[in-house]
């Protein structure tokens, strides 16, 4: 796994391995990183697993 700077990560969340979390990317409670995951930077995600929130959401 690999964690980008400036990354929030929520309460429970888990990131597994080999997932990228780019930088600046927020990660909402309990949620999930797939394996191979990757989460582009400056985004939102949420859930089990993560998908992407709405902007304005």
């Amino acid at each position: 796994m690999n964690i980008g700077s400036r990354v929030n990560i929520g309460p429970r969340s888990i990131v597994l391995y080999g997932a990228v979390v780019h930088d600046g990317a927020q990660l909402g409670p309990l949620t999930l990183v797939m394996k191979g995951e990757s989460i582009p930077p400056s985004s939102r995600w949420s859930g089990n697993p993560a998908m992407p929130v709405a902007s304005g959401a």
